[in-house]
């Protein structure tokens, strides 16, 4: 499992998830992904994070350090995980990396970074733009799938 974030700006760090993600390890990935993301795109304003209803992301412990750390969680229905664009741009990455059909956990961890890297502006800022779309497909669909 990976965990990334993107903003308008472009894509963060890449995080190698080994296991079950438990809210240690979910706070460590905060730390030291999310953070160094913000400020990589100069991030200290202005923004929401977004995230799934994963129980290591509505734990207490995760609510107490984004409210320590100021940081604005977007509020997120109880069962709508194709509200996320990354969810999207987890797919596109996906098919990319089957082209390179990588033959080993080595390989494979290098083309999900080099797919990661190379991702176009262009496709974040669609994503990102169809945030109200989604949102108001999700609450038409009280909260159900929708076609994202």
């Amino acid at each position: 499992m990976v965990w990334g974030c993107f903003c308008w700006s472009g894509v963060g760090l890449l995080w190698k998830v080994s296991g079950n993600l438990k809210i240690n390890s979910y706070i460590d990935i905060l730390e030291n992904a999310l953070i160094p993301s913000v400020d990589l795109h100069s991030l200290h304003s202005d923004w929401t994070f977004q995230q799934d209803n994963a129980p290591c992301h509505r734990s207490k412990g995760s609510k107490q350090w984004f409210g320590e750390q100021k940081i604005e969680i977007m509020n997120w229905p109880a069962q709508s995980p194709n509200l996320n664009p990354i969810e999207n741009l987890w797919d596109h990455i996906s098919l990319r990396i089957q082209e390179k059909s990588p033959s080993n956990h080595s390989e494979l961890w290098n083309a999900i970074l080099s797919t990661w890297d190379s991702i176009d502006i262009n496709k974040l800022h669609t994503l990102i733009e169809s945030m109200p779309q989604r949102c108001k497909a999700v609450i038409q669909a009280r909260g159900g799938t929708t076609k994202y």
